[in-house]
């Protein structure tokens, strides 16, 4: 059964730059100015990608689409640890040369997301929700979670309201890929969901073509 507090699919307006009518900003965790560009990724958000893909029938073609001894190297990699942002590239690009529809990128990224929380996130936190939970109150917490998927990387947190917030990101190269940005946007809702939160909307707001940045609205109720 689909949690009630789970959004919608979110749709991406594509790589825009154009200006919203200015907002109240205040940057509640700024970027870390020594961070680097993503080096490693946890192993199971690539592995639990690569379950998705064989429960749903596109795996074989996902094969053909990766080099052979790329995807040897990979498949040797699914045991606890880190995985070389370089073959994480390869297997995003494979999963975007899939062209599947945004509905599928959607189902795909859901499932991933709800087992990333189970295992990597905030899965404690399903046995405390309160209905008076507000996700400012974990801002600490929820920030730890990128720490625990990636190695580089930067991200700041800034609220525009009681109950809107953006997530800057820097130093994502695979944000060029919308497979991607659709399976993170699932990971970070079904997080915060498991910790009480009622999102009301979660989206890509802007994404840099060349990779690096993204920015991600996030409001809730």
């Amino acid at each position: 059964m689909r949690d009630s507090n789970r959004p919608r699919p979110a749709r991406e307006p594509g790589s825009r730059r154009e200006a919203r009518v200015a907002e109240p900003r205040e940057i509640v965790i700024a970027h870390d100015p020594a961070a680097g560009a993503v080096t490693a990724v946890k192993n199971a958000l690539v592995q639990f990608s690569l379950n998705q893909l064989k429960e749903h029938g596109h795996y074989e073609r996902y094969a053909e689409l990766m080099d052979p001894q790329i995807l040897e190297d990979l498949l040797a990699r699914m045991g606890p640890g880190w995985i070389p942002v370089d073959l994480v590239l390869a297997h995003y690009d494979a999963c975007e040369r899939l062209q599947l529809s945004e509905e599928q990128r959607s189902q795909l990224g859901a499932r991933i997301g709800d087992r990333l929380q189970e295992t990597t996130l905030v899965h404690a936190a399903k046995r405390n929700r309160s209905p008076e939970f507000d996700l400012w109150n974990a801002v600490h917490a929820t920030y730890r979670m990128w720490g625990r998927l990636y190695q580089g990387g930067s991200v700041q947190v800034v609220k525009l309201g009681p109950k809107t917030k953006l997530l800057e990101l820097r130093g994502f190269p695979m944000n060029r890929y919308a497979y991607f940005r659709q399976a993170q946007l699932a990971a970070i809702a079904s997080a915060y969901s498991a910790l009480g939160a009622r999102i009301s909307g979660m989206s890509v707001e802007s994404f840099d073509a060349d990779g690096g940045a993204a920015t991600i609205r996030v409001s809730w109720l």
